[in-house]
């Protein structure tokens, strides 16, 4: 019964892939051998010191990652919208004074990462850096 049901996992993930929606397809994860070396990035703010990396498909926040726990007054309606899903869904959850992410977590755009991670409206082209301090607009837009 179990091999049946991994079986027709197995395929339904690889038809989904070939579609163009690869959504049961595992994330990167850190340390994980990366056949191009993209860089390992990090966003750190007050309250907040997340890792993640950068991909085709968006930026992947790692599980372990902390957010901010008090967003800003004037933070978007959008990225408060997305903190609070990710809170309710478990994605987050208050650990120590901060939010952790409890798995890797991928984001459409740097900027939505680094705003749900800060706690404020963010350009995370330039919030998200490698271990050089270079900008993630200087590693892939430059």
């Amino acid at each position: 019964m179990l091999a049946e049901l991994r079986d027709n996992f197995g395929t339904i993930q690889t038809l989904l892939s070939m579609l163009g929606f690869p959504i049961l397809d595992p994330l990167v994860a850190a340390g994980d051998d990366q056949e191009d070396d993209r860089p390992l990035l990090h966003c750190q703010g007050k309250g907040a010191d997340a890792t993640g990396e950068y991909t085709e498909d968006g930026l992947v926040v790692y599980s372990e990652s902390k957010a901010r726990l008090d967003a800003v007054p004037s933070i978007t309606e959008s990225v408060q919208r997305r903190r609070e899903n990710l809170q309710e869904e478990g994605g987050l959850q208050e650990e120590n004074g901060a939010l952790v992410f409890q798995q890797d977590h991928a984001f459409n755009s740097p900027s939505g990462a680094a705003g749900v991670v800060l706690g404020r409206s963010s350009n995370g082209w330039r919030d998200w850096v490698d271990g050089d301090g270079r900008t993630l607009d200087e590693l892939e837009r430059q």
